[in-house]
């Protein structure tokens, strides 16, 4: 479990009453979609800064109101912790007996895979310490739409509740992707998938753009070169889950973008992720840039190592 501990935010030790929270562990998330997804961890940090601040300073609380939470780069911050009353789920018994973690998101943001195994892991770190492993939406204490419907769903269908820790002696499914002579211009500011016309060595005859099929972990590194650039300008890689719509494929997910800048007209551009790809998902690579320059820009070729762990 990848943990931002109260101490790396710069906080001491909660003053919170003690309690022995050993029900289980409640979901809740935002009032307000927030966007992090997009942004970098950065923002993660001082979202849940000013959520303390907010529930300090303006609802007189002794402490942030959540055990915990769970961002969508993957990371569990932690909140009043271990073995803390909450001011969570609207009851005596609800803040006594049980943990909290608030997802950082909003009513119409989906969980990246990350954020769904950070829950996962934070649920599995307090069974080893005598929790019962049930889980809860925020609405089933209180007269509420928290946790969201997205995220109650997931809830209720165990999404939550599967196993989230990966095993460092389990081998992975590697595989590597190809594309040469692929000549596809990208306007300013439109996205664009990322494609493959060869796939190890044999080449295929029309493009690819899906990389790993849910439910899966991975770890997925691109590398791009695009010609036509004026120095200087902004590109931006972003992997994205897309999910069946109809005939068409729609971007499910998001994860955090990675925008590289460079100082010639031409760039190769790398960037690496890793993330949970739920079932019935595909992962793709989406590009963009922000070039002002006289010529097209054109995607030229593309290459990705994607390592996976079916689970």
């Amino acid at each position: 479990m990848q943990l931002v501990s109260r101490s790396d935010l710069g906080w001491g030790a909660s003053g919170a009453d003690a309690a022995n929270p050993t029900r289980g562990l409640v979901i809740h998330y935002d009032g307000s979609n927030q966007g992090l997804a997009d942004k970098k961890h950065s923002a993660c940090v001082s979202y849940w800064k000013s959520t303390r601040d907010f529930h300090v300073n303006t609802n007189g609380w002794a402490d942030i109101g959540y055990s915990y939470g769970a961002c969508p780069h993957g990371y569990v911050f932690e909140g009043r912790g271990l073995k803390k009353y909450q001011a969570a789920q609207g009851t005596t018994a609800g803040n006594r007996d049980w943990y909290s973690v608030t997802l950082m998101s909003g009513p119409s943001e989906k969980p990246p895979g990350a954020q769904i195994n950070a829950v996962r892991e934070l649920r599995g770190y307090l069974m080893e310490r005598g929790v019962a492993g049930t889980l809860r939406g925020h609405r089933d204490f209180a007269s509420t739409t928290c946790p969201g419907d997205i995220l109650y769903r997931l809830v209720q269908d165990g999404t939550f509740s599967r196993k989230g820790d990966r095993k460092d002696d389990d081998m992975p499914e590697h595989r590597r992707y190809r594309g040469r002579d692929l000549s596809v211009r990208i306007p300013r500011g439109e996205w664009r998938y990322v494609p493959f016309n060869q796939r190890g060595a044999d080449r295929l005859d029309t493009f690819d753009y899906s990389v790993a099929f849910g439910p899966v972990q991975f770890v997925a590194s691109v590398g791009i070169r695009l010609t036509g650039l004026a120095p200087g300008a902004e590109v931006q890689l972003r992997a994205v889950e897309v999910t069946g719509s109809g005939d068409d494929w729609e971007i499910a997910q998001s994860y955090a973008i990675n925008s590289p800048q460079h100082t010639n007209a031409g760039g190769h551009f790398t960037h690496t992720w890793n993330g949970n790809c739920v079932d019935g998902n595909r992962l793709r690579f989406y590009v963009t840039h922000f070039s002002n320059g006289d010529q097209p820009v054109v995607l030229e070729s593309s290459d990705a190592s994607v390592h996976t762990w079916s689970y």
